[in-house]
């Protein structure tokens, strides 16, 4: 019987200076005994740092299939003295989940992840427990030069199209950007899926009119990225 991951999608269950720990979640088409998810996360890797790279194995926590209305595989992955993303130094750890059964794969994903904290407080954004400082521009395209032009100006927000802040998103986590999406309608709510598994991802802005329509706020909930 084939198989392949219909959705899948990734978040830090517990974040420290000590260790990070990443669950994955993935809904396959199937899900019998011998289903199983292997893979790894190896990292970290930044543009602007020399570093070295260790591999993380994925390892089963849970399998739910009799009381769900999509079965699912939850596996995770332990990283000893994490490195951080931000905009000063976006640290990425690649990684990939393979579906298997009785030894052979069926389907693959490969990703990047970035682990970051964030909140907005009265006194502005904190980022990873520090205050954080924004100087951002619009900007729908961005080349590498155009990022160290813009970096050396001090940039390190940009707003974009929610049309274009899907293909901009593996930019920005790699040059070391945050993102917003502006969102004028209902047209573009589905351009936001992608986003959310970024971790330059930092949220949207929605014109007045759509500020408390449902289905875009469910659009902005979606935490994951889909096969479907």
């Amino acid at each position: 019987m084939a198989n392949r991951i219909r959705q899948y999608y990734l978040f830090d269950a517990r974040l420290t200076p000590a260790e990070a720990e990443i669950w994955a979640h993935i809904e396959p088409e199937h899900l019998t005994p011998a289903t199983e998810v292997r893979g790894r996360l190896t990292g970290p890797h930044c543009l602007y740092a020399s570093t070295v790279e260790v591999a993380y194995s994925w390892r089963e926590r849970s399998r739910r299939a009799e009381d769900v209305a999509r079965p699912n595989i939850q596996v995770r992955a332990v990283i000893p003295e994490p490195s951080l993303w931000d905009p000063e130094s976006p640290f990425l750890y690649r990684g990939f989940l393979e579906l298997c059964e009785r030894g052979q794969t069926l389907d693959r994903v490969e990703f990047l992840h970035g682990l970051r904290d964030f909140g907005v407080t009265p006194g502005g954004l904190r980022w990873n427990g520090r205050a954080f400082p924004l100087q951002g521009v619009e900007c729908d395209h961005l080349t590498e030069a155009a990022a160290g032009r813009l970096r050396s100006d001090g940039s390190n927000l940009l707003l974009a199209t929610s049309q274009n802040a899907a293909n901009l998103c593996a930019i920005t986590d790699r040059l070391g950007f945050l993102l917003l999406a502006r969102v004028a309608g209902r047209e573009g709510y589905h351009d936001l899926r992608p986003l959310a598994g970024h971790p330059s991802w930092l949220g949207c802005l929605l014109e007045e009119q759509w500020m408390d329509d449902p289905v875009i706020h469910i659009a902005v909930l979606i935490p994951g990225c889909s096969q479907e």
